[in-house]
């Protein structure tokens, strides 16, 4: 199970919640963006996280919209919304080790 829902990934593409043509991409792409962050935070923390911290389903779902938008962007277009994601990760794991993680 990832780390957030079809419809928190819908909200930040703007895709409407009744528009279900998406969906089965979109579930691919949170799994994608939940195995990063089980990657990233395997050296901290056990994974997978249960429950989810509010952080990481907000950085799960702006991943998982960044990934879906790479995945249609022209080439050169910068995946914004990735970037968030991954700095989510690194906050929340500044949160649990106490330190400032700058690359995880």
């Amino acid at each position: 199970m990832g780390y957030c829902s079809v419809s928190d990934v819908k909200r930040r593409l703007g895709i409407p919640e009744s528009d279900t043509s998406y969906d089965e991409e979109i579930s691919e792409v949170i799994e994608e963006a939940t195995s990063t962050i089980d990657a990233m935070l395997s050296g901290y923390v056990e994974t997978p996280l249960e429950p989810v911290p509010d952080l990481i389903q907000h950085a799960c779902a702006n991943m998982a919209a960044g990934i879906f938008r790479r995945r249609r962007a022209p080439p050169g277009e910068e995946a914004v919304l990735y970037e968030v994601g991954m700095e989510e990760v690194r906050i929340y794991i500044d949160s649990v080790t106490g330190k400032r993680v700058t690359e995880a």
